[in-house]
């Protein structure tokens, strides 16, 4: 009996994990004038109740970091995302980091100019 659960548990790990993927990209667009990072991150999803990105997270030079989550995705192409992040001078460093619910994530790095 405990052989057939271990069989079924791994069975349903190999399908979860082969169709779960990280994010593909994550797109960002800071205007230095406004203060104002526009995020994009492309993930493509049939189901975005279920697999979606879960959370994003956002770190700005020595501003700390923001963090919002998604109780599922807003399409199935990707979800967006706008931060106010106000003062940050040329050379500073912008980390993005959005995160698959089921499997992954994806970080990128953007340097003020």
């Amino acid at each position: 009996m405990n052989k057939i659960i271990a069989v079924i548990m791994v069975s349903m790990f190999i399908s979860i994990s082969c169709f779960a993927h990280p994010p593909k990209n994550i797109i960002l667009d800071y205007n230095k004038e406004t203060g104002q990072l526009d995020i994009i991150a492309e993930h493509n999803v049939t189901n975005p109740k279920v697999h979606n990105i879960k959370e994003i997270v956002v770190k700005a030079g020595d501003k700390g970091y923001f963090l919002e989550e998604f109780p599922q995705q807003s399409s199935e192409a990707s979800e967006k995302l706008t931060v106010n992040l106000p003062d940050l001078k040329k050379g500073d460093e912008i980390e993005v980091t959005a995160k698959c619910g089921v499997y992954g994530k994806k970080t990128v790095t953007l340097v003020v100019e």
